[in-house]
């Protein structure tokens, strides 16, 4: 499972006002391919281990200019104070990119446990949460662990 850093939206992704994303690269991504994310995941230390977040499930993944975005996918995008204008000069200057870079927009939804609605991430039982293995370069982090059980919402036709 490929892993999506959030580190500059992870409270947006943890309260759930995050669902869409923006990314240069990610064209191969497809409805209902899960991605791993985490709060960092180049640049880390001699030492540092990746921090998983959640599981998403990718609903959809499009290309698209990053200047066509709406005041609607700013919001969805974690931040509901910025203008369009706002957030693509906020993109172009942390990604260094021109502003009608085209981008993939990605929209997702949290894996979350059917049992105790807690983020599920893969492998493992829930048995009240109960952890199973981690890949050795993730840190375990406070989320069911019950991927059986996870809730889907179906792709669009």
């Amino acid at each position: 499972m490929r892993n999506m850093s959030f580190s500059l939206t992870e409270a947006a992704l943890i309260d759930g006002s995050k669902t869409v994303t923006r990314r240069l690269g990610w064209q191969s991504l497809r409805c209902g391919d899960y991605v791993r994310a985490v709060r960092k995941a180049m640049g880390l230390k001699k030492g540092e281990r990746v921090f998983a977040l959640a599981v998403l499930r990718i609903i959809s993944a499009r290309r698209e200019p990053l200047n066509r975005i709406n005041r609607h996918d700013v919001k969805r995008e974690g931040f509901p104070q910025m203008s369009p204008d706002d957030f693509v000069a906020f993109f172009v200057a942390e990604m260094r990119c021109p502003v009608g870079q085209v981008v993939t927009r990605i929209e997702f939804e949290i894996c979350r446990c059917r049992t105790c609605g807690h983020f599920s991430r893969e492998f493992a039982d829930c048995g009240n949460c109960s952890a199973g293995p981690l890949p050795s370069d993730v840190v375990e982090t406070n989320f069911c662990s019950d991927w059986s059980k996870r809730v889907e919402t179906p792709c669009p036709a």
